[in-house]
């Protein structure tokens, strides 16, 4: 469903912009969290962006009930299959080989952070003229870290 991915895509957008926004007022160190410093001004400005439109939370439990409804399943990992989502590092595969079932609130929520990030990058390989090998592999590399952390949450 296009709302689905357009929501995603909404709720992704917001949580990289939060989280650039954390860094640099992190690595700005202690003048970071003064008022008028780009750092904490990224911050303020970051945080509506997450609930406009949508809580990025509710959002990512409705992108992975409708891909779970669809797909006739609650395992995980399967789910990242049928996508054509491949882990490249061996601590995601490890994760993955876990096959987690989703059955509460909180594993819909990190099922479906899971399955935007998987349809980020299954996007960015389809249009990968339109990304430098820089870029590419910056995808990779967050969706593959994402992913982790969603899977991590998962099995806690």
């Amino acid at each position: 469903p296009l709302f689905s991915e357009s929501a995603m895509v909404k709720a992704l957008a917001t949580d990289y912009m939060s989280e650039a926004a954390n860094h640099l007022a992190v690595l700005r160190g202690g003048d970071g969290y003064r008022a008028a410093q780009p750092g904490l001004e990224g911050v303020i400005h970051a945080h509506p962006f997450r609930v406009f439109e949508g809580p990025n939370d509710v959002l990512f439990e409705q992108f992975g009930r409708d891909r779970m409804k669809d797909a006739g399943t609650r395992d995980l990992t399967a789910l990242l299959e049928r996508a054509g989502f491949r882990p490249a590092s061996r601590v995601l595969s490890t994760l993955c080989a876990e096959h987690p079932e989703v059955e509460t609130q909180r594993g819909m929520v990190a099922a479906g952070r899971v399955l935007g990030h998987a349809m980020a990058a299954r996007r960015a390989r389809e249009h990968e003229a339109a990304f430098t090998a820089e870029e590419r592999d910056l995808v990779v590399r967050l969706t593959e870290r994402a992913i982790a952390r969603a899977y991590a949450d998962l099995l806690a």
